[in-house]
C-alpha cells in the first residue's frame, strides 16, 4: 500500500525505498572512497533508511521513536538509527551494549518476518493481524484487600481466525537450552548460565502476558490462545523443545524457517490442528480487535489512527 513519504512527500512504498537504496548502495560501492561524489550517495542512503522507517508497518503500528530518554535526567535512554547495509539491505543499528536496544530490534525482526507469512496465500497465517508492542494492565488484590494494578509490556500478538499467539521475544546472543515438559530453559552467555522456571524471567513474562490479553479480550477461547518465547539468533538451541500445542503452557523456539526449532513451523502445525475443530474459532472481526488494542495499549503516541488503517 503506498504511502506519502513525510520528508519528501513522493508518494512511495517500502519496496521502492529498498529498491533505490539497493541502487544508490551499488553506486556507494564503484564510487571511490572519500570523494563529494561517494559522500553523496553515503547521505542519500541515510535519508531513504529514515525517510522508509517513517513509512514502515512497524512504525505506524507502533510509533516507536528512533530515540528516547529515560524516566529522570540522570537515566540514559535508548537510541537506535535506520539504516541500510552496503547491499541495500534495510537493518536497525543501536547501540548493542543497550539491552533495550536488542529488544526492539528483536521484535522489528520478528515483526518483519510474521509480515511476509502473512501475506503469503500458501502459509497457514495468512490473512493473520500482528499486533506490535502493546501494554495490558491487570489489577490484582492483595492480602489486605488493597489494588494493585500492573502493566504487562506484550512484545507482540498474533491473531489467527482458529487461535491467537502471544510471543515473548528475546534477542539473546546466547546458547539456549529449553525443557518443554518442565517449562524451564537455560541461557548460557560467556562463562555465566542462567535458569528460568515457569515463575521466572520470560517464561512469567509470556505467562502474565497471556493473563491479560484473556481478560481483556474476551471474544478469545482461552484453550486457542499459546504463549511462546521466541529467540531471534541464539548461538545454539538444544532441548526438549517440542512442538507448540493448544494449551497455556509457554514452548520455545527461534526464529529460522527450518529446523525442528523454528517457531514460524509450530505455529503453522498448531493452526492446522486448530483447523481440525473449527467450533473453537475466535467470533468477531479480527481487525476491530487489533485496532482496539493498539488504539488504547499502544506503548507510544501512534502517528495514525489504526481504527482507520485496518
Amino acid at each position: 500500500m503506498a504511502r506519502f513519504c513525510p520528508l519528501c512527500g513522493k508518494r512511495l512504498h517500502e519496496g521502492a525505498y529498498d529498491a533505490h537504496a539497493r541502487d544508490v548502495a551499488w553506486r556507494l560501492r564503484r564510487a571511490e572512497r572519500g570523494s563529494a561524489r561517494a559522500n553523496a550517495f553515503a547521505n542519500e542512503l541515510e535519508w531513504l533508511a529514515l525517510a522508509r522507517y517513517l513509512t514502515s508497518e512497524w512504525y505506524l503500528l507502533t510509533g516507536t521513536p528512533t530515540s528516547a530518554v529515560g524516566y529522570n535526567a540522570t537515566q540514559e535512554g535508548y537510541s537506535f538509527t535506520p539504516a541500510y547495509d552496503e547491499f541495500g539491505r534495510f537493518f536497525l543499528q543501536g547501540n548493542h551494549s543497550k539491552g533495550e536496544v536488542r529488544g526492539i530490534k528483536g521484535e522489528f525482526i520478528l515483526f518483519e518476518a510474521l509480515r511476509s507469512y502473512v501475506r503469503d496465500l500458501s502459509s497457514c497465517l495468512f490473512g493473520s493481524m500482528i499486533i506490535p508492542s502493546i501494554e495490558l494492565p491487570t489489577n490484582r488484590i492483595d492480602d489486605r484487600g488493597g489494588l494493585h494494578t500492573s502493566r504487562n509490556q506484550t512484545d507482540c500478538v498474533v491473531l489467527t481466525r482458529q487461535g491467537a499467539f502471544v510471543l515473548e521475544v528475546k534477542n539473546w546472543h546466547a546458547k539456549i537450552n529449553a525443557d518443554v515438559p518442565r517449562c524451564r530453559v537455560e541461557v548460557t552467555r560467556k562463562w555465566r548460565t542462567w535458569e528460568y522456571c515457569w515463575d521466572e524471567g520470560p517464561i512469567k513474562q509470556a505467562l502474565a502476558c497471556r493473563e491479560a490479553l484473556l481478560e481483556h479480550c474476551p471474544e478469545l477461547n482461552p484453550d486457542r490462545v499459546c504463549s511462546a518465547v521466541v529467540f531471534i539468533d541464539p548461538i545454539e538451541m538444544t532441548g526438549r523443545v517440542g512442538n507448540l500445542p493448544c494449551y497455556n503452557n509457554v514452548y520455545f523456539g527461534w526464529l529460522k524457517t527450518d529446523g525442528k526449532n523454528s517457531i514460524l513451523r509450530k505455529m503453522g502445525r498448531c493452526i492446522k490442528f486448530w483447523k481440525t475443530r473449527p467450533d473453537g474459532n475466535i467470533h468477531g472481526n479480527l481487525a476491530d480487535i487489533a485496532a482496539r488494542l493498539l488504539s488504547e495499549y499502544s506503548c507510544h503516541e501512534l502517528p495514525i489512527n489504526p481504527l482507520g488503517r485496518m
